[in-house]
């Protein structure tokens, strides 16, 4: 039991409390933001004490501002994320609403002074956190604000106003950036909850989160976002300046987390199956460099071979590039066992129904990105986006339950060339329907789409692409 900041008239006369209800700490733990002065009350016009930016009252702004975002959209017609408030004079607008700051050189100052926080948070938090259930696992946002907006709306808001952060863990699993229209408004809150919620909510890294790869995908890339962004406001300069603060945090990134005491969260995945969390863990940050360990390169860069058969067992060369291989299923189960985990959740890879169960249920992949994909014929054959929830049942057992949103309305014609540039295959240095997975030992249980229209609609839709896309 806590009794900070509860008002005398909500406590007894004369209380004091007995040792064995004495909570030590806040519930958000010893790194995370601290209120300074007056509360922040949501919702209302700062005060001339907030326009100067207190790290609180930005960081709470931003997540009481998406909070409101959320549930608008959630109540609007649905969109594909390339049709969303892409103009440049939208895109401006968005990030001053979010923020509660319309000046970019003073966005660009708060930015960085959040940013340079979470370093100091990072710092001390390990190289492979431990992510207790419950717990959401998100895959590849790649900038696409408003499909994390409406994934918050519909499956919990990590805020402890009217959300669930102080009852579940979330894990964002890599690539925030690169492709998408919405790049910054995506880091941005991500870091405000990072700040306010230290030790609920983590950020690991992918591979689009090295400054090599940003730059390598030149104008859809998050310098280049930037860039683009800034130059129309007439200062361009604040692009290197929020590129660098960003990068700065993006280089104390966690590598990986364990969930659960069970599962492997990483962002791609184990590559040739020869190390394990311990290598991981001895990593040393800031990294600046994805080829400065052969560790961190498979962990960014590997995936899974798309079949379980025998002939995929083993490792094989991938055509993501030198020193990037894919492993099988064979591999897969080896890992875990002598890492003593149950199973692997990976992103990186486009999924058709925003996840996929691979390796005879050793290896879950989750892409929490919609619309991210159309054909060579630019027909829209898109993909729903999903998140994972930890989350033990009665019985005591680990399940594992995908949430699902649907792929939004087609788009439209002034969109789709947008949108099919974004979903070419990406290798190396290129510029709920699931009723749940009970985790039991190494076992995996898993009920795929019982529902047979709707297995005979994902049927059709994948019988009409080609290759997965990359992400």
């Amino acid at each position: 039991m806590a009794t900070v900041e509860v008002p005398g008239y909500a406590v007894n006369d004369k209380l004091e409390l007995d040792e064995q209800h004495k909570a030590l700490g806040g519930w958000r733990g010893p790194l995370s933001l601290r209120r300074v002065g007056s509360s922040y009350r949501a919702h209302r016009e700062p005060t001339e004490r907030e326009r100067h930016y207190p790290l609180w009252d930005l960081a709470s702004r931003i997540v009481d501002n998406a909070f409101v975002l959320a549930q608008r959209e959630l109540n609007d017609t649905d969109v594909a994320s390339a049709e969303w408030e892409c103009s440049p004079a939208c895109s401006k607008a968005l990030l001053a609403d979010l923020m509660g700051i319309k000046e970019p050189e003073e966005q660009a100052k708060a930015i960085g002074e959040l940013a340079g926080f979470c370093v100091g948070v990072l710092e001390k938090q390990p190289a492979v956190p431990r992510v207790a259930a419950p717990l959401k696992v998100f895959g590849d946002l790649h900038g696409q604000f408003r499909d994390m907006l409406m994934l918050f709306a519909v499956y919990g808001f990590p805020t402890h106003l009217g959300g669930d952060v102080q009852t579940t863990s979330y894990i964002f699993n890599g690539d925030f950036v690169d492709r998408g229209a919405h790049q910054l408004e995506c880091v941005v809150l991500l870091f405000a909850l990072k700040a306010l919620y230290a030790e609920q909510v983590y950020l690991l890294r992918g591979n689009h989160e090295f400054r090599e790869q940003n730059m390598m995908m030149r104008e859809e890339g998050f310098f280049g976002h930037l860039a683009t962004r800034y130059s129309e406001q007439g200062c361009a300069g604040l692009a290197n300046t929020i590129f660098e603060d960003v990068h700065k945090c993006f280089d104390w990134l966690p590598l990986a987390a364990i969930a659960a005491d069970t599962a492997l969260v990483v962002h791609g995945g184990i590559g040739d199956g020869t190390w394990g969390i311990g290598d991981l863990e001895t990593i040393e940050r800031p990294v600046k460099d994805v080829d400065s360990s052969k560790v961190l390169l498979q962990a960014m860069w590997s995936d899974p071979t798309g079949s379980d058969s025998v002939m995929k067992s083993g490792v094989h060369q991938s055509d993501r590039g030198e020193g990037v291989p894919e492993f099988g299923p064979n591999v897969s189960a080896s890992f875990c066992a002598e890492n003593k985990l149950a199973m692997i959740i990976r992103s990186h890879q486009f999924m058709r129904a925003g996840f996929k169960v691979m390796h005879h249920g050793f290896v879950v992949c989750v892409f929490s990105a919609r619309n991210y994909f159309f054909d060579e014929g630019g027909t829209n054959v898109s993909n729903d986006c999903a998140i994972l929830l930890l989350t033990q049942d009665r019985t005591g057992n680990l399940r594992v339950y995908p949430k699902c949103l649907e792929a939004a309305p087609e788009t439209t014609d002034a969109t789709l060339a947008v949108a099919r540039a974004s979903s070419r295959r990406s290798p190396r240095g290129a510029g709920g329907a699931v009723e749940g997975m009970l985790l039991c030992g190494y076992r995996v249980l898993c009920r795929c789409f019982p529902d047979p229209a709707e297995r005979a609609r994902r049927k059709s839709m994948l019988s009409q692409v080609g290759k997965p896309h990359l992400g």
